[in-house]
């Protein structure tokens, strides 16, 4: 038996000018016990970021085998696959491969999640499809004592730039894009430069 934390609900009411997506819309998800708060934070935020009709939390950390979000068709078929957090170097190419049509995002939270997925054994075949971003920790971190377990979410994509309010605290960060081909392992961009 599966056990869980708690389960957060959040209303979110998200524009991004760029996408022309203007959406409210409501999410309900379980907290895995071993789950920090600003992963499951993170999996709201890439949540609102990539909202699109069809995106639904995976299973995550309840079944390695699935990604934390995705977007399937009718037949099953994964159009949208999004990971938070440290990736699994061999899932990751097992989706690469099995579903190339699928639109691959990852997100980190944390520097060290992005030098670890270097580290792992092996090359990414494929990795010039992937999109990732680097979420600034410290964003989270704010965010943090603002979690309920229902909560109101104000966001703005502009650009990389995000606007978000919670509880009437007004917080701004940046998505940073990270260029798996062109950054070492131990030589990451800082959050200003890209």
């Amino acid at each position: 038996m599966t056990f869980v934390d708690g389960f957060y609900s959040f209303n979110l009411d998200i524009s991004d000018t760029e996408r022309g997506l203007y959406q409210k819309t409501r999410v309900k998800t379980p907290k895995h016990p071993h789950e920090s708060v600003p992963h499951l934070l993170a999996r709201v935020l890439a949540f609102a970021h990539c909202y699109e009709s069809g995106l639904s939390f995976s299973r995550g950390l309840f079944a390695d085998e699935e990604p934390t979000l995705w977007k399937r068709d009718a037949l099953g078929t994964v159009q949208l696959w999004i990971q938070v957090g440290e990736v699994n170097r061999k899932k990751l190419q097992k989706s690469l491969r099995q579903q190339p049509q699928a639109r691959h995002i990852l997100y980190f939270y944390e520097p060290a999640q992005v030098e670890a997925l270097y580290l792992q054994r092996g090359k990414i075949n494929g990795v010039e499809t992937l999109t990732c971003h680097l979420i600034d920790g410290a964003f989270l971190d704010q965010l943090a004592p603002h979690l309920k377990s229902a909560s109101n979410w104000q966001i703005t994509f502009i650009d990389d730039l995000v606007y978000l309010t919670s509880a009437h605290q007004e917080l701004q960060t940046k998505l940073v894009m990270i260029d798996l081909k062109r950054h070492a392992p131990l030589h990451l961009p800082p959050f200003n430069v890209l």
